[in-house]
């Protein structure tokens, strides 16, 4: 497996995790984040999974497709840069706990980006 392939799987597998947690436990975050409704984390876990499933099926091919992993790594780079900003402008009033836990995320999201941008563009230059 080509390290691309790892990370897009580690991807793929968080995302899914997530995304479950945030449909099954809507209500659970909510109170977390202290935040009314629990719509927003059912929506977010829903699209999650939908990412998750697409991140998956490009980390199995057995030639991974350059055009679909710069669309997966340019949406994680949308996942950070949307989390800065919600931190940043301290947006939505979140508890201190729950801006924590999107700061810990953007940067573990962060971090597969950076992975997949290096591994990606050693794919690139590579001959195959």
């Amino acid at each position: 497996m080509h390290p691309l392939q790892k990370y897009l799987s580690i991807n793929g597998v968080f995302s899914a995790l997530s995304g479950t947690a945030l449909v099954i436990g809507a209500s659970r975050w909510s109170g977390f984040f202290e935040v009314d409704g629990d719509y927003i984390f059912t929506l977010i876990g829903a699209l999650l999974l939908g990412f998750s499933a697409f991140v998956l099926t490009v980390a199995q091919r057995r030639h991974t497709n350059k055009f679909y992993t710069g669309i997966i790594t340019l949406l994680d780079i949308g996942w950070v840069l949307g989390s800065v900003i919600i931190l940043t402008l301290n947006l939505f009033d979140l508890s201190s706990r729950g801006r924590m836990a999107i700061l810990v995320v953007a940067l573990w999201i962060g971090f597969l980006a950076a992975m997949q941008m290096k591994y990606r563009k050693d794919l690139k230059n590579r001959k195959e």
